[in-house]
């Protein structure tokens, strides 16, 4: 069945409920695994990372350089994908994104040079960024106002999940002396995704309205020329700058770039803060298990928080927190007087803090307009990353010259700036989603 076919008013009307229904369940549910595999994905890559840089004699630099191949081409994806997704339909686009994240993540045992490794990484960024836009957009379109922020952890959920389950999986399959390789080939298993994606999941009515809005709008353009003129909407980037949408689109693309620089300075900076503390492996381990396990609780509970507060005042009861625990763990560290009690205390409140992400997510997607919200989640997710690949290096200086917990308590300041921002624009909790933008 294609995306077009579904354009129907009367299909339109049947797909507008204000309470969940079986095809609200279905997006949540497969947008769920969506997420939690593309997750999945990065932990068979952290697992086959280490062989594959002594297969091909990788240094330092050169392994550096695969990382930032693989946040260049996030960057990229989020230029084509998502406007894939906004003109052919989210399920065309969560397709594509799934059999991206497959093939890159379930042929690691195949790569036979450094050239494929390079070209596999970058591609493999394409499902891992757009998936986040496009399920975004997904839920917010399908399910009712008042549950668009628990609907939306639930898949940020994921997150942690799919951190925890490819910890399991990899464990496991090594554990009973399968190699590496093997690994890597039972990512493949995730194609699975793709019949309830075209078998049970439909279009969105908003998707449904905009492409015959759309289609009305290039019939009387190609009548005559002032009709062409006078288009009012286009599925372009520079439609997220127009003057009545380019106050929200740029609150959502700060907030990305907020998110972004705290979501990576905590991968890049947790694992090592630890180390730099001085906590054994077996340690480091337990903690990491403490903060991503308490971090499923925020990533599900901060969307149904928000549903129930507001965006504005949930961002700031689950960011300022936060900062305050990594504040501790850093005097800690800097009057060498560190509890391991309070360190699972301050980890316990930062994986609480982590919810933070469903917040902002939610937000951003909220800010942008209808006919473009996939393009302009993404657009924001990617300047996210590349303001990420600039951010965390420069933190890694911050490091060398004070600490490493200090630098990871700066990339927290940073993504608690998204509590001023939210403030900014306006509250969406609630809000008819066509009518955020349209109304700002």
């Amino acid at each position: 069945m294609s995306a077009t076919s579904d354009i129907k008013a009367s299909e339109v009307k049947s797909l507008v409920h204000s309470h969940m229904t079986g095809q609200s369940y279905a997006v949540v549910a497969v947008c769920f695994l969506c997420w939690m595999f593309a997750t999945i994905g990065n932990g068979v890559y952290s697992v086959a990372s280490p062989m594959l840089k002594q297969m091909f004699s990788m240094d330092n630099a050169t392994a550096g350089m695969v990382v930032s191949v693989f946040s260049l081409g996030g960057w990229v994806s989020t230029l084509i994908i998502p406007k894939i997704a906004d003109t052919h339909g989210r399920r065309i686009g969560l397709a594509l994104c799934i059999l991206i994240v497959v093939l890159c993540n379930g042929t690691y045992g195949l790569i036979g040079s450094l050239g494929m490794l390079f070209a596999v990484r970058f591609f493999a960024n394409w499902g891992n960024t757009c998936i986040w836009a496009i399920n975004a957009s997904y839920i917010s379109e399908i399910v009712p106002a008042e549950k668009r922020g628990l609907c939306t952890g639930i898949m940020q959920s994921g997150t942690p999940i799919g951190n925890f389950s490819s910890s399991f999986l990899i464990s496991l399959l090594i554990g009973v002396g399968f190699a590496w390789q093997t690994v890597s080939y039972v990512f493949f298993f995730a194609l699975i995704l793709l019949v309830p994606i075209f078998f049970l999941l439909k279009e969105t009515p908003s998707w449904l309205k905009n492409k015959m809005e759309l289609a009305r709008q290039k019939r009387e353009a190609q009548e005559t020329a002032e009709a062409a003129a006078a288009v009012g909407k286009k599925q372009s980037y520079t439609e997220l700058f127009k003057p009545q949408y380019r106050k929200n689109a740029t609150i959502g693309i700060l907030i990305a770039m907020a998110s972004a620089v705290l979501a990576w300075g905590n991968s890049a900076y947790f694992v090592l803060s630890l180390s730099d503390m001085g906590f054994p492996p077996d340690v480091r381990v337990k903690m990491h298990m403490c903060l991503w396990s308490v971090a499923i609780i925020g990533y599900a509970t901060s969307g149904l928080i928000a549903d129930k507060i507001g965006r504005k005042r949930a961002m700031l009861l689950f960011r300022s927190p936060m900062v305050l625990a990594l504040g501790v763990m850093w005097y800690m560290s800097y009057t060498h007087s560190i509890s391991v009690p309070v360190v699972y205390a301050m980890l316990a409140i930062a994986g609480l803090g982590m919810g933070g992400m469903t917040i902002s997510i939610t937000y951003t997607n909220e800010m942008m307009p209808s006919h473009v919200r996939t393009m302009g989640t993404g657009f924001a997710i990617g300047l996210g990353r590349i303001t990420a690949m600039i951010a965390v290096p420069l933190l890694g200086v911050l490091a060398d010259f004070t600490s490493v917990p200090f630098a990871w308590w700066i990339s927290s300041i940073i993504g608690w700036l998204m509590v001023p921002m939210v403030y900014m624009g306006v509250e969406t909790a609630g809000k008819d989603i066509d009518a955020i933008a349209e109304k700002a």
